[in-house]
């Protein structure tokens, strides 16, 4: 990392940052167990403060995300995203925050087996450990340490580990409990980042990242895309079951749900403002090296909330819905090592990733975009089928996945780049697997109807 005013300012205060989140971790655990309910769940005593700025945190990033190197004047892409992501946060906490709490399920997989069966179950949580481990956390590293690269000229390598460790050892350490004090500090750093933003600083004008919004796809495909997307993100994902079975209450979620969706739309007029004023190559922002140095605590601190998620996402899909699928009466001590031991692994494979994707750039962008598009769709079309409609069943649900994948898997080999391509596969993946998981479950037979048309069922969870 090169010496400069701005890096002093991110160290400094990313520094600052970590102490706190420290204290507050450590703050939080006084008088509390270490039982799984702890580490999985920080105690299931979330309350709507942290709640909020978690759920902020990690759709703002996605948002960030979505607009690297991209011009803000398309208003598709300025508010169309964010509009999306507003709505499904206020879907989450009217519809599904309910659903998920009369549930003991702890992972997504868990709740989708209790409706469709553990074949089903186990199919979903293959896909999100790959998905995490495959794409997810190898694309933040990379839009992170490419961001820290082009803001700062900060080297790649470096960027990604400090980005890596820190996170890591949160999570090893302190389990879901340190990975709200993460996504709080985050908050805090984030939001004097979009300050910034909106106050005229601009992101350098070359980009390795080219997200583009191309109009080879129609309007249509490019919004029915973003809703199944977003939809995803903020209803139907594991980060959001998670949060929800950790809250202190119903309500606390909704309140937290609430709140994240006007930071969203903040944090979306500031990131659409850094990439719309985007400056000279070499050139020096508007508000000087200070607010760089702000800016650039701010990418680091968003980065290391979202990959801390994903570490704890990932430790929990493996314990809960892998190791605990032939151990029913494990006991929580075996619960937690194993959830610590599955982080550090994840942490060190990150490690290695940024060793190798990290570096790729714009290469790995595509193929990571086009995996994502060939493993969501399905799981959120059984997920709103299997709520909305009695009538779906666990045969219905797995040929849906399969047809769906396999969809998707064609689509890889023959469509182009771009993201209005990779959308419209999106919404024709999900068509597909939700016209297959509705026209299988239609046609079976009557004593097969009575078994699944009750609805969700409650899963494996944790005692508290």
């Amino acid at each position: 990392m090169p010496s400069s005013p701005e890096t002093n300012v991110v160290l400094l205060l990313l520094l600052v940052l970590v102490g706190i989140g420290f204290a507050v971790h450590q703050a939080g655990r006084g008088g509390r167990g270490a039982g799984a309910a702890e580490y999985f769940l920080a105690g299931r005593s979330v309350g709507p403060l942290a709640l909020g700025a978690s759920l902020s945190v990690t759709t703002v990033w996605g948002l960030w995300c979505l607009y690297a190197g991209t011009p803000a004047g398309s208003g598709m892409a300025v508010w169309v995203i964010p509009g999306v992501m507003v709505a499904g946060l206020l879907l989450l906490a009217l519809v599904f925050v309910p659903v998920y709490r009369a549930s003991s399920a702890v992972t997504l997989p868990a709740f989708l087996a209790g409706r469709y069966g553990k074949g089903v179950g186990l199919a979903v949580a293959g896909v999100s450990l790959g998905l995490t481990l495959l794409v997810r956390i190898p694309f933040t590293i990379l839009v992170g340490a490419q961001l820290l690269n082009l803001l700062l000229g900060w080297e790649l390598m470096s960027s990604a580990l400090l980005m890596i460790v820190v996170p890591g050892l949160f999570v090893i350490a302190g389990g879901y409990r340190a990975v709200m004090a993460t996504h709080g500090v985050g908050g805090i750093a984030g939001v004097a980042g979009i300050l910034m933003l909106l106050l005229g600083g601009g992101f350098p004008a070359e980009s390795m990242l080219h997200l583009v919004m191309p109009g080879e796809s129609s309007p249509a495909f490019l919004a029915g895309g973003m809703a199944v997307v977003g939809l995803w993100f903020t209803c139907g994902d594991q980060h959001i079951v998670q949060r929800v079975v950790a809250a202190r209450t119903c309500s606390a979620m909704r309140w937290g749900a609430g709140a994240a969706s006007l930071l969203v739309m903040l944090g979306a007029a500031g990131v659409g403002a850094g990439f719309d004023l985007v400056r000279p190559s070499g050139g020096s922002p508007a508000w000087g090296s200070a607010g760089a140095g702000i800016l650039g605590a701010a990418i680091a601190a968003f980065v290391m909330a979202s990959l801390a998620g994903l570490f704890m996402n990932a430790a929990t899909v493996f314990t809960m819905d892998v190791f605990r699928a032939g151990r029913k009466r494990s006991e929580e001590a075996a619960l937690v090592l194993v959830g610590r031991l599955a982080s550090t692994v994840i942490v060190i494979l990150s490690i290695s990733a940024a060793s190798s994707i990290a570096l790729q750039g714009a290469a790995s962008m595509q193929g990571m975009g086009r995996v994502l598009a060939v493993a969501m769709p399905p799981v959120i079309a059984i997920l709103i089928l299997g709520l909305a409609w009695g009538r779906m069943h666990g045969r219905g649900a797995f040929w849906a996945l399969m047809a769906g994948w396999v969809a998707g898997l064609v689509f890889a080999g023959i469509s182009g780049d771009g993201m209005g391509v990779l959308f419209r596969d999106v919404v024709t993946t999900f068509l597909l697997s939700a016209a297959v998981c509705a026209g299988v479950s239609l046609a079976a037979s009557p004593r097969e109807e009575l078994a699944q048309a009750a609805g969700p069922v409650a899963g494996e969870g944790l005692e508290v």
